[in-house]
């Protein structure tokens, strides 16, 4: 049996995207509003209409249950992201997106294993631009998530 699911065009799925929303949730993270403009720019207009519906779905979720659980921001400065640059323009340092890791963000999947904490860290911030912002922003939140449950 073959399931088939309506076809939705791709602008009434990017609708659905709330600019200002998404502003709202990064802004503990992000208090500079330009910074968080090109961040938000980013999660919600690049890559992938699906890749974009989704991001702004789990963002928004997490966003609720921070929302209920009283999450708290980051104790810490946090750790820088880099960006991906093509092979012609990388050299030296690579830049970095406004938008920082939370140091905590890691701990509680990595058992406080800095090797292990490195490497979840490099595969959340390795991929397109969408990607590595959409899933520091998530690890943020669960980050925060945690740090109000674990004070409870």
């Amino acid at each position: 049996m073959q399931h088939t699911r309506p076809h939705l065009p791709a602008s009434a799925l990017a609708a659905i995207i709330d600019a200002a929303q998404l502003s709202e949730l990064l802004r503990p993270w992000l208090p500079d509003a330009g910074e968080r403009a090109f961040v938000v720019r980013i999660i919600s207009e690049e890559g992938p209409t699906h890749h974009r519906c989704a991001s702004y779905a789990l963002l928004r979720l997490l966003a609720t249950i921070a929302a209920r659980t009283g999450a708290l921001p980051p104790t810490s400065q946090g750790l820088p992201v880099a960006m991906r640059l093509p092979p012609h323009l990388a050299g030296g340092s690579p830049p970095t997106f406004p938008l920082a890791l939370d140091p905590e963000a890691l701990a509680a999947v990595s058992g406080g294993e800095a090797a292990q904490s490195a490497a979840l860290a490099d595969a959340l911030c390795d991929g397109p631009a969408h990607h590595v912002l959409a899933n520091v922003a998530m690890a943020n939140l669960a980050a925060g998530i945690l740090r109000a449950l674990e004070r409870r």
